[in-house]
């Protein structure tokens, strides 16, 4: 646009994110189960952060960092346990 700043644009998830309380939902001792976990929820439209995705390198053995954590905003928590939970993953 003419003159001033160009626009920015921020994902409203991540603004919503940065705003909210971020649970573990669960701890799963195998990728591939963290992996299923996570695309369930993003199908029912419910955020999901893995932190460990990240120290994938050499598939570095989940057992050694104390499993593979699926983090969720506060206020998707029950909603995120109740797809878990009817679908028979983690928890």
């Amino acid at each position: 646009h003419a003159g001033g700043t160009p626009a920015v644009h921020i994902s409203p998830r991540l603004l919503l994110w940065s705003a909210m309380a971020v649970v573990v939902l669960a701890k799963f001792s195998s990728l591939p189960e963290a992996v299923v976990a996570r695309s369930l929820l993003e199908a029912e439209g419910i955020g999901v952060v893995m932190p460990e995705q990240g120290l994938v390198a050499g598939q570095l053995d989940a057992g050694v960092m104390g499993g593979w954590r699926l983090l969720v905003i506060d206020e998707e928590l029950e909603a995120a346990q109740k797809i878990l939970r009817d679908a028979q993953v983690g928890i």
